[in-house]
């Protein structure tokens, strides 16, 4: 499970990047920023993407950790790609969710076999 969420997510990122500049620009900052990361699997994603080859060495200030429109690959940079830190913070939280489920599952089981055993007791009576 955990790999088909990277591949989708690298997917979705890779289609973030290509838009980058056009209408991704926010989604892909806030990723970037947010997660403190950088492309999809590292900084230097960005030298392949239309964005990359109109802003020569440079990459988006989401990337980097002295705030600015853009910096140079040799400033301060995130060195994590965004691909494997999303997926981590996915796969925390959907184990939150599950677990929370498992939890409220095993008490609704266990809140009807206590309403079938008093249902039973009162029966006898």
């Amino acid at each position: 499970a955990v790999v088909s969420t990277q591949s989708t997510g690298k997917i979705e990122l890779t289609t973030l990047m290509k838009k980058y500049g056009e209408d991704g620009d926010m989604t892909m900052n806030e990723i970037q920023f947010d997660f403190d990361c950088c492309g999809v699997e590292t900084y230097k994603d960005w030298f392949n993407t239309t964005w990359g080859y109109l802003h020569p060495y440079q990459i988006p200030g989401s990337c980097c950790q002295s705030l600015g429109a853009t910096c140079v690959a040799n400033m301060t940079v995130s060195q994590l790609g965004c691909n494997v830190v999303v997926s981590d913070e996915l796969y925390a939280t959907y184990s939150i969710i599950i677990t929370v489920a498992l939890f409220a599952t095993f008490y609704q089981v266990i809140g009807i076999s206590l309403a079938y055993v008093m249902t039973r007791l009162i029966h006898e009576i």
